[in-house]
């Protein structure tokens, strides 16, 4: 196995990719990311209350889009900064994720109570929002955590550490046995031990190992004769989530090795998908994933009457609508740019 390199003036390479912080846009891995946000609002538009069995298979293979949106964005920073974070870099992090964090925390902590009990809740039900993360955005905690980490890449011991096999199964250790250890064992501990970085560590090692070999991967994907193995990759990926007699999180085990099974075909899937309709979700999934749960908070009160699929079809069509929407209309705004992760 072949660690990091060196370049001709010292400094830390990776194996194959030595791109530079003007890298240009990954149109497959932005429309993986764009396919994993469009799978989070159709998990989220399914009514929890009149659940299908088909309804209920959806959701539980969709759950890979968690750990692989985790994975595709770690794979990002890895790939855009092959010689490590640069100067500043979690600073510029902080503000770019934090800022929409707070925003939409504080919104959702407000609106859901008072939607729901017809009430504003109190400044501990509040404060509770902004420290977990409500609904969906706990995965901004999560990638803080993770753009804390990525500074260690500064270093370059750090950088070939990450490329060494033992940091690949200490990582897959300590995400499986928190994992296990606080859900099974020890949940009033930490009931939301999901929170923390140690749950899903091995998709940020994981995200370096695919930036330092992707052109590989890329050609290993490509071949015709990969394509059936990737499809049935993906067919036991949906099979492996499908229990009916347990609930299903994204943090188990099973979820975390199905998105590995199933991102070989998401690759060729996303490969066929170029400059077509997905990649304006691709352009605007991180909007998406922040705005979408707002017409659903506001407007269910007024349909939850309606049977499974109906429902399901009007709470997605509003979501997607409104998450794309508001991404894009604030994306254009350089005030409130920052509200959707859009930075200047």
């Amino acid at each position: 196995m072949a660690t990091a390199g060196k370049s001709t003036t010292g400094k830390a390479v990776s194996p194959q990719n030595t791109a530079t912080s003007s890298q240009r846009w990954l149109v497959e891995i932005e429309v993986i990311r764009g396919l994993a946000a469009l799978s989070v609002v159709v998990i989220h538009s399914v009514d929890d209350n009149d659940v299908t069995p088909f309804l209920d298979g959806l959701r539980r293979a969709l759950l890979v889009s968690v750990p692989l949106f985790f994975l595709m964005s770690s794979f990002l920073s890895f790939y855009k900064y092959p010689l490590g974070a640069p100067k500043g870099y979690f600073r510029s992090r902080l503000k770019r994720l934090g800022i929409p964090y707070l925003f939409w925390a504080l919104l959702f902590s407000v609106l859901h109570p008072w939607m729901q009990n017809g009430q504003l809740p109190g400044w501990a039900t509040v404060l509770h929002g902004l420290l977990r993360g409500p609904f969906q955005l706990y995965f901004l905690v999560v990638l803080l955590q993770f753009e804390f980490l990525f500074t260690l890449t500064h270093w370059q011991i750090f950088r070939h550490w990450l490329l060494h096999p033992l940091a690949l199964a200490l990582a897959t250790v300590i995400d499986m046995g928190s994992v296990l250890f606080f859900d099974n064992y020890h949940r009033q501990w930490w009931p939301d031990f999901f929170d923390g970085a140690q749950s899903w560590l091995l998709f940020f090692v994981l995200g370096a190992w695919l930036a330092a070999y992707w052109p590989s991967i890329q050609r290993i994907l490509s071949q015709p004769r990969v394509r059936l193995a990737a499809l049935a990759a993906a067919l036991s990926a949906v099979l492996l989530v499908q229990d009916g007699l347990h609930h299903v999180a994204a943090y188990e085990p099973r979820v975390q090795a199905s998105a590995l099974l199933v991102f070989p075909l998401l690759v060729q899937v996303a490969q066929l998908a170029r400059e077509r309709v997905i990649t304006l979700i691709a352009r605007h999934s991180f909007g998406l994933y922040l705005a979408h749960p707002l017409p659903w908070m506001v407007l269910s009160n007024f349909y939850d009457f309606l049977p499974a699929y109906p429902y399901f079809l009007l709470t997605l069509a509003l979501d997607l609508g409104f998450g794309l929407g508001v991404s894009k209309a604030l994306g254009h705004r350089r005030v409130f740019r920052w509200l959707v992760g859009m930075g200047k």
